[in-house]
């Protein structure tokens, strides 16, 4: 659920939305025409892993993207604070399932996922998601 934000404009006395969800690009006319499509994207926290090593694999991301039209959705995983030049890229139409899921296989001590939206036409908010890693053998 969006929480609602409002503005005042200086001169004419209009109160505007802030979260119109029917304006879909930066710097849009208050009628929603004209702007610039822009990315969205998030950077997540530190991933638990858990691993007893402290070294493993990232293997798998599965994540919701609630779409209401069509979407561009770019998966990077990012290892010990560095992006892994890795990225799945999906393009979801409308009606098509919310869940992306990507394989990956970034190794490291420390991961993060980055989601990026683009080349949308209606909201598109990010759900729940799931991580699989791996852990790596320490013997043989």
């Amino acid at each position: 659920m969006a929480l609602p934000c409002y503005s005042a404009q200086a001169h004419g006395g209009k109160i505007i939305s802030l979260d119109d969800p029917a304006v879909v690009k930066d710097l849009a006319a208050l009628n929603g025409t004209g702007g610039n499509a822009y990315v969205g994207y998030v950077l997540s926290t530190m991933l638990p892993d858990g691993s007893p090593t402290g070294y493993g694999t990232l293997r798998r991301v599965t994540q919701r993207v609630a779409h209401d039209g069509a979407v561009t959705v770019k998966v990077t995983p990012w290892r010990d604070g560095q992006d892994t030049g890795q990225t799945i890229t999906r393009a979801l139409a409308i009606g098509d399932n919310p869940t992306v899921v990507a394989a990956l296989a970034a190794t490291g001590s420390v991961f993060q996922v980055k989601w990026e939206l683009s080349a949308f036409d209606a909201p598109a908010r990010l759900g729940s998601g799931e991580v699989t890693i791996v852990d790596r053998r320490s013997q043989r």
